[in-house]
């Protein structure tokens, strides 16, 4: 069986195939190409100082959904069981990932601190 799409929804494709060394296994994977996020962050990022006219929010990073869930699943976790915990927890595991130099990408102004990203 070739590889059909189940579901498409902002940008992140999930995909079933068939194991071709396994007729009773499938695959199922989940895409998404990162390139127009992490163009538009570095857009961001030299656009102004990353306030909003009020100074009361400040952008901080724009992380793509694979790459959000990839460090979710590395962690141990579940998507569903990490959405569960306080904001300020959730919060604290993607500033600890977004602020290494490995993932400047991710950032959306200048001198970002993330310090609240999530509410509720």
């Amino acid at each position: 069986m070739n590889r059909e799409i189940l579901d498409q929804w902002g940008g992140v494709v999930t995909t079933i195939q068939e194991d071709p060394n396994d007729e009773t296994a499938v695959l199922i994977g989940t895409h998404q190409d990162a390139t127009p996020i992490l163009d538009n962050n570095q857009r961001l990022a030299t656009m102004n100082d990353g306030y909003s006219a009020s100074r009361e929010l400040k952008r901080v990073a724009s992380i793509p959904l694979t790459l959000a869930e990839q460090w979710v699943r590395e962690a141990g976790l579940s998507p569903a069981a990490f959405w569960r915990w306080p904001a300020a927890d959730r919060n604290e595991f993607f500033r600890r990932r977004y602020k290494s130099s490995e993932y400047s990408k991710l950032l959306t102004a200048p001198g970002a601190t993330g310090t609240r990203m999530f509410t509720g």
